[in-house]
């Protein structure tokens, strides 16, 4: 039997975000992943590949509502009044280059200038850390690449990849990345999301690891401009960038294609009915339910197989 290891570039429905109390996938082949409270896909992802004689265990080092651009590569941007920021967003603004601290796993409408040279919050309270006088590199939308000191500004992507170091007996390892609900948060565009990626493939790639790319799941909304709004960032931003860097990096053997999650499940519908198919939690229509979770977990499985796993 094949033995496979996985880290993960994703937030929180890769992390296990659904509702707890699964009814399904507590046993079996679902081993050795097993959710026992909330719920993700990598159970259902695990018992398929264990169905075909692959066994997968996955590191789970996922960080819910994080953006690929501005958490896990870096992004660095103007700042203007009402920008929405995360932990981790860089801005440029009064002659100095500022990263957001703010808490993890929030965001927030800056209209507020950071100033001066000493870390400070403004009356909109979002704090910033001074970084310094702006470098070379750092200009309005730029995505910072490994070897750039504003690279990986939380550390999250060094995480994943020390997830898989100092663990013998697999086959083969790799760094699946399956973002992108935070990145519309923050409004990050399709030439920022592509390069973001491809400085986390390129990084992962350089190491000796399989970097998967693949598409996360939808986003719903409770009326139909939100929903229209969300899956422009799916199809227009996540699905566009993710393919340009899978065309850039295709001379790469080890980048890969992963599970394009929005067209194999479609634009998830505004219901938290647990066995509605394509559905997400009416709470926030971000999460999905143990349904679809279920349904999420082959298609994955068989990107892996696709790319020879």
């Amino acid at each position: 039997m094949a033995r496979y290891l996985i880290s993960l570039v994703g937030q929180s429905n890769e992390y296990g975000s659904g509702p707890a109390g699964s009814k399904s996938k507590v046993g079996g082949l679902g081993a050795p992943m097993i959710d026992l409270s909330n719920r993700s896909w990598w159970p259902a992802c695990v018992e398929a590949m264990g169905r075909r004689g692959q066994w997968l265990d996955v590191a789970n080092t996922a960080v819910g509502s994080t953006g690929l651009c501005d958490s896990w590569a870096g992004r660095c941007r103007s700042w203007a009044s009402g920008m929405v920021v995360s932990r981790g967003s860089y801005v440029l603004s009064a002659g100095g280059l500022w990263r957001s601290n703010i808490a993890v796993g929030t965001a927030a409408t800056s209209t507020v200038a950071p100033a001066g040279v000493v870390d400070t919050t403004g009356a909109d309270a979002v704090p910033w850390v001074y970084v310094g006088v702006p470098a070379a590199g750092d200009t309005d939308g730029a995505v910072y690449a490994f070897g750039s000191a504003r690279y990986d500004p939380l550390g999250y992507v060094a995480a994943a990849i020390a997830a898989l170091a100092g663990k013998p007996g697999y086959d083969a390892k790799g760094v699946y990345v399956s973002i992108g609900q935070g990145d519309h948060t923050v409004s990050s565009t399709r030439a920022q999301y592509g390069a973001a990626m491809q400085a986390i493939a390129q990084h992962v790639a350089s190491l000796g690891y399989i970097c998967w790319l693949g598409v996360t799941c939808g986003m719903s909304g409770v009326d139909a401009p939100t929903i229209a709004a969300r899956d422009a960032t799916m199809t227009g931003v996540i699905q566009a960038g993710r393919q340009d860097a899978l065309t850039a990096l295709a001379g790469n053997s080890l980048v890969r294609s992963g599970a394009d999650l929005r067209s194999s499940l479609g634009i998830p519908t505004a219901t938290a009915v647990d066995t509605t198919l394509n559905a997400v939690n009416a709470t926030d229509y971000l999460h999905l339910t143990s349904a679809t979770y279920d349904q999420a977990g082959p298609y994955v499985a068989a990107a892996f197989a696709a790319g020879g796993w």
